[in-house]
């Protein structure tokens, strides 16, 4: 019997499937889970067995255990048999993926020459990240050695690195260089990039940095991608390198020049820089017309084809009035140039707390889009305003209402994909009569838009459950307005439009 078990367990058709076939599948199953691999090193608490004899309270004894931890897919894969066990070692880019965290209770090197083993000579994507700010001293030890051993072992074929604040900060204090000569991709809070050596880096994503770019140590001209994280005070670093950003072609940044006193002092270009590479600009501004005219005072964004503006000043803690613009001025030459090829723009209207007149300039919005001829995508979104408005993306809507005896023809005649959302709206039964005007614009505008021009899709996302308004009110309508509002907007279909109506999850409203 034993041996017909044997054979039976060599026969089945488990041990048949071939060895291509388990790579792929264990390339699923490790890469859409718990991954990258986790290696940590932290301490753990063990009661004792005996009491504090002199302590009244009761108190154990207690006993830190430091440790090694893992967490990771491939590992479980090893524990199966002696079959997988060969295919999972000789697949490197299972390996690649490597997460270092904890307070570095231990050297890590021996762990991580395992990995790194395992990993053959596949790029590596590296994670580094400490628990606290300020490394124990009973553990600096251990963090310099396992860093030391990274940038010796692994960096050098490391194709993506991230480095959080914490680690950064270690990293600078103790002057650590790091020399990554097939790194492309780079997120980090460095303050000093003058430590870091990456001749062949394209992606760039900062937090913080106190340097100049005169000092930083991998070629400008080779970025194509850089993202700041929304700092106001790394602005004049911007305006500074964006000119040696020859073959920039997405550039994510704070441009809050409304107020901003880090900006006073600062030398601007007299004419508009012309940066051809740029593609895709997404900007985080505090008034909506005085913050774009400056922006387009100093670049000239010639090949623009998607743009994002998110207009937002919940990060101001001090309220300081902007300089208000004349209501009769033009924007910049540079941005009507910048956007007349544009195809898809994208706004997101966030907390408005304090520059109550960034939204009056959203009244500019129609001279906005008639600058903007080739638009084929449009979304926008009002989020988390802590005095909703109607009016204020009607300022929006509105000129999107096409009429046929209009003699200046439709703004934006190309649209044909157009998505509103709304999570935040006036109390319907407080006013009634902005039910109706609601209804009507959005009504009109999706109407004439599916008949008269090439709309062909619309997206109109709202609340997901009725809160209680400043009067104290427990049912504000807005549900049955959008019921109302999507059985409308379904007999729009004998025009060929398609109308995708949602409620809102709560996660999406835990801002407002």
């Amino acid at each position: 019997m034993e041996r017909i078990r044997l054979r039976e367990a060599a026969l089945s058709p488990i041990r048949r499937v071939p060895v291509g076939l388990w790579r792929k599948i264990f390339s699923l199953f490790c890469f859409s889970g718990e991954y990258p691999i986790s290696l940590y090193s932290s301490e753990r608490d063990i009661p004792g067995t005996d009491a504090e004899p002199d302590n009244a309270q009761g108190y154990y004894n207690y006993k830190k255990e430091s440790y090694i931890g893992v967490n990771a897919r491939p590992y479980t894969l090893l524990s199966v048999c002696a079959h997988w066990r060969s295919i999972v070692t000789g697949i490197p880019n299972l390996w690649s993926s490597i997460r270092i965290a904890g307070h570095f209770t231990l050297d890590l090197s021996p762990a991580l020459d395992y990995l790194l083993s395992k990993s053959g000579n596949f790029p590596l994507i590296i994670q580094i990240s400490l628990t606290y700010v300020n490394i124990h001293p009973n553990n600096r030890d251990n963090a310099l050695q396992s860093i030391k051993f990274l940038t010796d072992h692994a960096l050098p074929r490391c194709k993506r690195f991230i480095v959080n604040h914490s680690c950064c900060r270690f990293m600078t204090q103790e002057r650590i260089h790091l020399s990554l000569p097939a790194l492309e991709s780079l997120e980090t809070g460095i303050p000093h990039l003058s430590l870091v050596e990456a001749p062949i880096l394209s992606h760039l994503k900062i937090s913080h940095i106190h340097e100049s770019p005169n000092i930083i140590r991998f070629p400008l001209t080779r970025l194509v991608s850089l993202e700041i994280t929304n700092n106001i005070v790394l602005q004049s670093l911007v305006l500074r390198i964006l000119p040696l950003c020859s073959a920039l072609q997405s550039l994510s940044a704070p441009f809050r020049f409304a107020g901003n006193l880090h900006m006073k002092g600062g030398v601007f270009p007299d004419s508009p820089k012309e940066i051809s590479s740029l593609q895709n600009l997404q900007i985080q501004i505090t008034d909506f017309r005085q913050d774009l005219t400056f922006l387009f005072k100093y670049f000239e964004l010639p090949n623009l084809s998607s743009l994002e503006i998110e207009v937002s000043d919940s990060s101001s803690s001090v309220f300081i009035p902007p300089v208000t613009l004349a209501r009769g001025s033009d924007f910049p030459t540079a941005f009507y140039r910048s956007v007349s090829g544009l195809r898809k723009l994208t706004l997101r209207f966030q907390d408005i707390r304090y520059h109550e007149s960034s939204l009056d300039h959203i009244a500019d919005l129609p001279g906005v889009l008639t600058a903007m001829p080739s638009l084929t995508s449009l979304e926008a979104r009002q989020q988390g305003l802590s005095n909703p408005q109607l009016n204020r993306l009607d300022a929006l809507l509105i000129p999107l209402i096409v009429s046929p005896d209009s003699t200046m023809g439709a703004i934006v005649p190309k649209l044909s994909t157009l998505s509103i959302s709304y999570n935040a709206l006036l109390c319907f039964n407080c006013k009634p009569s902005s039910e109706a005007a609601f209804k009507y614009v959005l009504l009109s505008m999706a109407e004439s838009r599916a008949r008269y021009t090439k709309l062909a899709e619309l997206h109109l996302d709202y609340p997901g459950f009725d809160t209680i308004c400043e009067c104290n009110c427990h049912d504000s309508g807005i549900s049955s307005v959008f019921e109302e509002l999507e059985e409308g907007m379904k007999a729009l279909g004998k025009y060929g439009l398609a109308f995708a109506g949602r409620k809102l999850p709560i996660s999406a409203l835990s801002s407002c």
